[in-house]
Parts: structure tokens; C-alpha cells; sequence
């Protein structure tokens, strides 16, 4: 997890789940508070991830392997 997007994106979700907790052990148990943090951050990383799948399933095409061509070299007499 080196790269910047991936500390903004876990960032993020920290905020979603402590944000979600903190309202959620107002109304309830802090069990209760804690589970529902998590549900949220589950459920905003799969609100960002599910775009990007469907963009890479149906617009991304597979690269075809080609064959390197090999040049052959006409003897010089």
C-alpha cells in the first residue's frame, strides 16, 4: 500500500466508519456502534470498487500475445 491513491481511499473509509460509528453509539450499544462503522465502510468500498469492475468488464479488451517476428539474415557471400 504504497501508492497515494490507496491511502486517500483507506483514509476514506476510516472517515465512513468513524463517522457511521460515532452516530450509530449515540443511538445504540457501542457493539452495536462499532458493527454498523464497519457495515459502512464495507459499503462505501463497494460503492467505489463496483464502477471500476464494470468499466474493466465491459470496456477493457485483453491483450492479444503476438509472436515476435524473427528476422533471418541472408548470407553474404
Amino acid at each position: 500500500m504504497d501508492s497515494p491513491s490507496s491511502k486517500v481511499g483507506l483514509a476514506a473509509l476510516t472517515t465512513a466508519a468513524a463517522t457511521a460509528t460515532s452516530h450509530a453509539i449515540a443511538m445504540h450499544s457501542t457493539k452495536g456502534g462499532l458493527t454498523q462503522g464497519y457495515s459502512a465502510a464495507f459499503v462505501v468500498a463497494t460503492g467505489l470498487y463496483a464502477p471500476r469492475l464494470l468499466v474493466t468488464v465491459f470496456f477493457v479488451k485483453p491483450m492479444r500475445h503476438r509472436r515476435p517476428v524473427i528476422q533471418r539474415r541472408e548470407a553474404q557471400i
